[in-house]
């Protein structure tokens, strides 16, 4: 079963490999054949020149040859090094590809899918067959040099097979005998680096993965990125380290032992390869120079046929470890290719016949008898809901903590799909329009925000080019007039210092008034905020929603927030609980009423002071 998954991880990766680049293997075959006639050139030149020295000593004939040899030689050589520097950009952009490959995935997959349990456990597997693993790079130096291998075994057998048959025919078992043992030499170490070594190597990877898929600090004790910068503070503040300390420790000092018992494998294999060498390099040199003390082939032959026998037999030993260690690595990109094949990839709404046309505005949204639950979850996040919302109007969600509300917003981003149940935009099913088309509807702040480290302008427009203006009027909108007179740079500032010592760190408030602005610079007809002003100081937030219709003009917005306070703005408002819809109503309707909403306000009155 093993090597029917060894077999099936090899097919699969140099399936992948023909799809990202089909000249790559031909090219390394190509490149493998020009590395050996290159070896072997100046031995065919400097055999036939002794040939000719010990025999008829024609200045003439030796000139010609010699010179007939350099050339070719010199040819083979720039054939050779274009194909060199050729192979070695393919290897390098497969690589590079390769990389890009689970981010690229990642990106295509719902979000119910990335958080699954299958996809969960796939990338746990994945970083810890890649942090021991060659990855891609070394699958492809691999196949080169197997290519380069088959090669030296194909041309030596060319080479050596007329003096074989020769011998033959002639009787002379004696040289026949020698190219058998050197073949049989070569299978025997290569049988052994199969199953003694290969076999022990995998059995050390799969025990390094196990303690890697079972270690939670071992990206942060080996400074793999897991925690940036911005994450250090809890850590620092509470002396994690004296909690996580320890257990990095003991995870170092397996990982050190584990390595410490992966090289001396290593070692050892090396040894044992290169003590089989020199015995194929003295017989085959031992019996050329015997055959020709015998007469049997000529002075300048013994070069020449030294060098093949030895070659023929060290390729195919070469050839079958390089075969090993190919499997070793391909096994553990099995993982990845895993991820890759996951299927069910999120659908953009393009793939139906039937697929509509994205509106330009929002007229209503309606969720009919919607339930939703978490993967992992046992229970529902949203339970058989139904409402509607008008598109042009503003629409406060409220409730407590857990019931539902940034659930509803998450199934209205299309960032999940509803167990059941039905979301419509202007009376059609959202998963009918087309995923870009549809998102470019919704400008929205989420409580977990996230800011990248990339200049200002880059972060409110979210592209490469954009207009200055627009940026500088949505962070004006947002509250950071000042900001902009305050860097020197303005929009052109690089914030935070991932990748440059001059960035500038943004606090809490700044942070969120950003991702306001990037919804603001969006302009999209309806715009969602998460708690908005939760990270703002209270002259922020009034000013946030004094001047709520300024930031947000004519377009429809949907609000959510634990501040009582700012739904007096809003038109409509949705009180949820427990996934349901318990209440709705104006701000006056709802304090009006014995209910949820009067008790929290009630709860909250005691803080507002200008009702």
């Amino acid at each position: 079963m093993k090597d029917k998954n060894n077999n099936n991880s090899m097919q699969r990766s140099l399936r992948l490999l023909q799809e990202m680049d089909p000249q790559f293997i031909p090219l390394s075959v190509l490149d493998g054949l020009l590395k050996t006639l290159f070896g072997y050139a100046p031995v065919v030149v400097l055999s036939q020149v002794i040939n000719n020295l010990t025999e008829d000593r024609n200045a003439g004939n030796i000139t010609g040859m010699a010179f007939a040899g350099v050339l070719c030689v010199f040819l083979i050589h720039l054939a050779q090094v274009w194909s060199d520097k050729k192979i070695n950009i393919k290897g390098q952009h497969l690589s590079y590809k390769f990389e890009t490959l689970m981010a690229e995935k990642t990106l295509n997959m719902e979000l119910a899918q990335m958080e699954g349990e299958k996809a969960k456990e796939l990338h746990g597997r994945v970083k810890a067959d890649r942090s021991w693993g060659s990855g891609f790079f070394g699958v492809t130096a691999k196949i080169r040099l197997a290519g380069q291998h088959l090669m030296g075994f194909l041309v030596s057998s060319v080479i050596i097979m007329p003096l074989l048959i020769d011998s033959i025919g002639q009787g002379n078992w004696l040289f026949s005998g020698t190219v058998a043992a050197a073949i049989m030499l070569s299978i025997m170490i290569a049988v052994f680096f199969d199953k003694w070594y290969g076999k022990r190597e995998k059995t050390a990877m799969e025990a390094m993965t196990k303690m890697e898929l079972g270690s939670r600090y071992q990206y942060l004790s080996e400074g793999g990125g897991a925690l940036s910068y911005r994450d250090m503070k809890e850590l620092l503040l509470y002396k994690v380290s004296d909690l996580i300390g320890p257990t990095i420790e003991e995870e170092k000092e397996k990982v050190r032992a584990r390595a410490i018992g992966l090289s001396g494998l290593n070692a050892a294999g090396g040894v044992i390869k290169g003590g089989a060498s020199g015995i194929l390099y003295g017989l085959s040199l031992g019996a050329a120079t015997f055959w020709a003390f015998l007469g049997e082939i000529s002075v300048g032959s013994v070069i020449q046929s030294s060098r093949a026998i030895y070659q023929m037999a060290e390729s195919l030993t070469a050839f079958f470890q390089i075969y090993a260690e190919m499997k070793v690595d391909m096994q553990r990109l099995a993982s990845t290719l895993d991820y890759l094949e996951l299927g069910a990839e999120r659908d953009d709404g393009a793939k139906k016949e039937s697929r509509v046309s994205t509106p330009k505005e929002v007229q209503t949204i309606e969720f009919e008898k919607v339930t939703f639950t978490y993967p992992g979850a046992s229970a529902k996040a949203i339970d058989c809901l139904s409402l509607s919302i008008q598109g042009d109007k503003k629409t406060a969600l409220v409730g407590r903590n857990g019931s539902g509300k940034t659930t509803l917003v998450n199934l209205l981003c299309r960032l999940y799909r509803p167990d059941e149940g039905v979301i419509r935009l202007n009376g059609i099913d959202i998963w009918d329009y087309k995923e870009s088309e549809y998102w470019d509807l919704l400008a929205v702040v989420f409580q977990d925000f996230t800011i990248l480290s990339f200049p200002m302008g880059n972060v409110v427009a979210c592209r490469e080019d954009y207009n200055d203006e627009c940026v500088e009027s949505a962070l004006k909108k947002a509250g950071m007039p000042h900001w902009i007179k305050a860097h020197e740079n303005g929009i052109r500032t690089m914030l935070y210092r991932e990748y440059t010592d001059d960035g500038v760190e943004l606090s809490g408030g700044e942070a969120q008034k950003t991702a306001i602005a990037r919804a603001v610079y969006k302009d999209a007809p309806l715009v969602v905020l998460d708690e908005p002003a939760a990270a703002l100081d209270p002259v922020s937030e009034y000013r946030i929603y004094t001047d709520f219709s300024g930031l947000t003009g004519s377009k429809g917005v949907i609000y959510i927030s634990h501040r009582l306070a700012s739904c007096q703005f809003c038109d409509d408002i949705i009180v949820m609980e427990n996934g349901r819809l318990a209440e709705r109503g104006t701000h006056k309707e709802l304090v009006g009423q014995e209910g949820g909403y009067r008790k929290m306000w009630e709860a909250q009155a005691q803080y507002y002071t200008n009702m």
